[in-house]
């Protein structure tokens, strides 16, 4: 065979090339490792202390405060500790794929600290189960670490967390981590004790199932029989769930005189509180310090916690504080123009013990200055007068109770103060009963079917698309995430909630019909700009497409959840849930009876069944519905038969985007919570119960979305709220296996 003469220099040049490519990268690296090298070349004046806090998410108005607090013990020294000159990096050891600490992201922080030899102390973490994955990266080291929010007991304390804590954390066999806070083995004594005083003496208790959640939670079961408090029941939540209307209503049902929850704000704390509400439950919530931030009770909505919320912190709330203490409030008043949140003065004590530390040992030593930590101390400062023990942990035990009153935690009480009695307060003489179990089913029943009709609603855009396409949108869900911050936007813009009758009505339809049309709008330009050029691509192409269209929506949702408007936190938190306005009466439609029927339920069967009556009309008896099922069962025939496919195609997409932003009006109303990632939550049940039903299928797709609803309902009830993706995800294989088209699906040959 004979090669053309003008392929011949480009084999041969072929070798040279790659070696030019590889030299070429070998400098390169080689650039980049001296460029490193050089960033972290030391300076022997200038040392260091870096910061690792969620700055994205709901906790970033906590840390916020608390990085103030750090700043404000640094101009007291003037950046100056000693002969050394002061450098502060605030590092955030969040991302916005999760809204909340990432481990990842904690990980290359701990790495980075280690790496630059200027880091002297290492400020962190906010989240005890985020100082789990940069503690031994710091131990190894020798690199001091002072945490101003940690809690966990088996962070330091031996025999009070699991049988390898804290030794797994201290692989030099030395401490170098510090805490200023009082740890749970305390607080959650404390809680089980005040909770007695309050009156209670039946408990539902919950976790998040986390390091910390779990921990406290475990201490407060531990302990709450020494105060005679008798626990009901125990279980794990999912702290990404939407809502938890299922399992508190299996809580009503025992009517405990308390909830306490194990966990934090960023761990779903806000939605237990609106579902207890929800569902009638006469009992109020307590939560330990995660919860201890006004991000807390927006995200619950004040109305939903208002003298329903206690919460146990450790230490004592910023206005309460005396001394010293109260002048950091003062001037931290007169700096930033605003109330300090609880661990902003723990910021500030934290700096402030490396800066004196520093100080004495007067030398660039990682290790000087964690020995010097392990005997350091305060006098008569902001939190009063303390040492760390032999573990790292502080010696003050004082912890505070506030209720929530009139949208701010209001002080109630000290706790754990030796000596100093708790206020007791009578029982309010209600008699705690248990609800008949044909009661409890028949509320979980219809609780299933008003989630599961919501379900259906966003599995119908699915199913349309497939039907024709064979193509699944998995940008779907965050076109429905895209309407529920539009309906934000408008509810606000409008001032929905200070309006009635009439006004409200029209007020609430324009924002149904804004929403419906605008996912509309966004779902056919998506079609037009990315799927309709994919046409006759491989069928992988549009798919990957799909997740890239996904991604790019919730970067959008980021971006609208930061705009500076009150229902959108004020900016600045743009992964937080944002809590939607209740703007339908709350009473209960049958009046005193055990069952509870809200206008929001009415509202979601009767509005759901009209669409997807009025959807079923038009596929089955209308021109274009004709011409849907005719592209969906051929579409080569259909062009042949003069039926402008295209058009077809955009219409369905059109039509499934439109119940997107219904979908997600009565979402919002029903939920009461939004967030940018609940596209991809509810699009992924949504699309399972498309499947189960049988992915093409319109009926198949309200059938499978009020299954799903229901067996959500009873796995709640009668499994535990833990187990609930395992039980329907192994539902969905079961049906998979037996009727792989799905209970409606019809089987056929594969398209090529």
């Amino acid at each position: 065979m004979t090669v053309a003469p003008c392929q011949r220099p480009l084999a041969a040049l072929q070798p040279f090339a790659w070696g030019q490519a590889l030299l070429a990268s070998l400098l390169a690296l080689l650039v980049l490792l001296c460029g490193s090298a050089s960033a972290y070349a030391a300076d022997a004046n200038t040392v260091k202390i870096v910061s690792s806090l969620p700055r994205t998410g709901s906790a970033n108005a906590q840390t916020t405060t608390t990085v103030n607090g750090i700043r404000m013990a640094l101009e007291e020294f003037g950046y100056k500790a000693g002969p050394f000159t002061i450098a502060y990096e605030d590092w955030d050891d969040a991302s916005a794929k999760k809204g909340d600490w990432d481990p990842e992201v904690e990980a290359a922080n701990a790495d980075k600290a280690v790496a630059d030899p200027d880091v002297m102390a290492y400020i962190g973490t906010y989240n005890s189960g985020a100082a789990k994955i940069s503690m031994p990266i710091l131990n190894r080291a020798g690199l001091p670490m002072i945490s101003p929010a940690n809690t966990y007991t088996g962070l330091t304390k031996p025999g009070l967390g699991e049988a390898n804590e804290p030794g797994v954390y201290q692989p030099s066999g030395v401490v170098n981590y510090f805490r200023v806070v009082p740890a749970d083995d305390i607080q959650g004594r404390a809680a089980a004790e005040w909770m007695t005083r309050l009156g209670g003496q039946t408990v539902y208790v919950l976790d998040d199932r986390g390091l910390y959640g779990k921990g406290i939670a475990d201490v407060f079961v531990a302990t709450a029989a020494d105060f005679g408090l008798r626990v009901l029941g125990r279980e794990g939540i999912d702290p990404k769930a939407q809502e938890y209307r299922s399992l508190m209503t299996k809580i009503k049902a025992l009517d405990p005189d308390f909830v306490y929850f194990g966990g934090t704000t960023q761990s779903n704390a806000g939605q237990i509180a609106k579902d207890m509400v929800a569902v009638g439950l006469r009992a109020p919530i307590m939560a330990p310090d995660g919860c201890f931030e006004e991000a807390f009770i927006q995200s619950a909505g004040p109305a939903n916690v208002e003298g329903r919320a206690y919460v146990t912190f450790g230490g004592v709330p910023p206005a309460e504080l005396k001394g010293k203490g109260a002048e950091f409030v003062k001037k931290y008043r007169a700096k930033y123009g605003s109330e300090p949140e609880g661990y902003a003065v723990y910021g500030y004590v934290a700096a402030k013990i490396v800066l004196q530390t520093l100080a004495d040992v007067g030398k660039k030593d990682r290790k000087a200055l964690r020995d010097a930590l392990a005997k350091a101390g305060q006098t008569d400062d902001a939190l009063g007068t303390w040492q760390f023990d032999v573990n790292g942990d502080t010696t003050l035990t004082t912890m505070s109770g506030s209720v929530v009153r009139a949208g701010k935690f209001q002080f109630a009480t000290l706790l754990g103060v030796p000596g100093e009695p708790l206020p007791q307060v009578k029982p309010d003489g209600r008699t705690a009963h248990e609800r008949p179990l044909l009661d409890t089913v028949l509320q979980q029943l219809l609780l299933g079917l008003t989630t599961g009709l919501v379900f259906a609603l966003i599995a119908l855009g699915y199913t349309m698309v497939y039907g024709i396409l064979e193509f699944i949108n998995f940008a779907h869900g965050d076109v429905f995430m895209l309407a529920g911050f539009l309906a934000l936007t408008l509810v606000g813009l409008l001032g929905l909630g200070d309006l009635s009758g009439p006004v409200f009505a029209l007020g609430l339809l324009a924002v149904v019909l804004a929403c419906t049309a605008f996912a509309a709008v966004v779902n056919v330009t998506i079609d037009r700009l990315v799927y309709k050029p994919l046409r006759k691509a491989p069928k992988l192409a549009p798919l990957v497409s799909a997740i890239g269209v996904s991604f790019i929506l919730q970067n959008l949702g980021l971006f609208w959840g930061a705009l500076p408007m009150a229902e959108f936190g004020g900016g600045g938190q743009a992964a937080a849930p944002k809590s939607f306005p209740s703007l339908l009466p709350t009473t209960n439609l049958l009046g005193s009876a055990s069952l509870t029927l809200q206008w929001k339920d009415v509202l979601v069967m009767t509005t759901s069944l009209a669409v997807m009556a009025g959807l079923f009309a038009l596929v089955k008896f209308s021109k274009l519905g004709k011409a849907m099922r005719a592209a969906a069962q051929d579409p080569q025939a259909a062009r042949l038969m003069g039926i402008d496919v295209d058009r077809v195609v955009a219409a369905t997409f059109l039509i499934g985007g439109g119940l997107a932003g219904f979908a997600a009006v009565i979402y919002s109303l029903y939920i009461g919570t939004i967030g940018y990632q609940m596209g991809y939550q509810n699009g992924m049940y949504a699309f399972t119960a498309a499947v189960v039903g049988g992915i093409g299928s319109i009926p198949g797709a309200v059938l499978g979305g009020v299954l799903l609803g229901v067996v959500r309902a009873f796995s709640d009830q009668f499994i535990g709220a833990q187990w609930q993706p395992a039980v329907l995800f192994g539902i969905l294989i079961v049906i998979l296996v037996f009727r792989p088209a799905g209970l409606l699906g019809t089987s056929g040959k594969e398209k090529v």
